[in-house]
């Protein structure tokens, strides 16, 4: 599943057509040749009722016109937005685990207009993804020894020292040692609601 997370909002159809675009290159890089039409978790801090739209036509199956042999309808492909809970510095921590655990890039402001220069490479890899009503459960694909050890260990060390902090509120302390559990786990979830 390929997961792309935007610390904004998603506004119009021609951000989700180059989004989309760039999800196809990376998908055929990722491909594993079982011929399944690749996934992608799009998490935004807003989707408007255009791109929302956008969304719905993708995720139609296809239609094809038998005159014409044109494919009048969506793409069949399996596309779930999915809106960024809580707010500022938390918003924040969150994305940037689910970016740490899938090897995503947050993209803060559209690189170009309507993100058009996104790169194939700003989209992570999650080995599944199940979303329901009220909570959105991320499985990470990094299977990488390397990259855990050089990234996602020093990260969580860094968290286990700021949680040590006499300073902090217990509901500060208690968010941290969620986010290490998350992180040493290989699982994030969103809880919506």
């Amino acid at each position: 599943v390929l997961v792309l997370v935007l610390n904004r909002h998603l506004n119009t159809a021609d951000e989700v057509m180059n989004i989309m675009r760039k999800a196809a290159t990376r998908a055929a890089k990722e491909e594993s040749g079982d011929n399944q039409p690749f996934a992608i978790l799009i998490i935004a801090d807003e989707f408007t009722p255009e791109a929302l739209r956008q969304l719905v036509i993708h995720r139609q199956p296809a239609q094809i016109d038998t005159r014409t042999g044109k494919n009048m309808g969506g793409d069949g492909l399996n596309i779930v937005a999915v809106r960024a809970p809580l707010f500022k510095d938390d918003r924040r921590d969150l994305l940037e685990d689910i970016c740490l655990l899938t090897k995503a890039t947050r993209i803060e402001n559209p690189q170009g207009k309507s993100y058009e220069n996104l790169s194939s490479s700003s989209f992570g890899v999650a080995e599944q993804v199940t979303v329901t009503q009220s909570r959105t459960t991320i499985t990470a694909g990094v299977a990488d020894p390397l990259y855990r050890t050089n990234v996602i260990e020093p990260y969580v060390s860094r968290l286990k020292a700021v949680s040590e902090d006499t300073s902090l509120r217990p509901d500060q302390v208690s968010n941290l040692k969620a986010r290490i559990a998350a992180l040493t786990g290989g699982v994030a979830v969103i809880k919506i609601g």
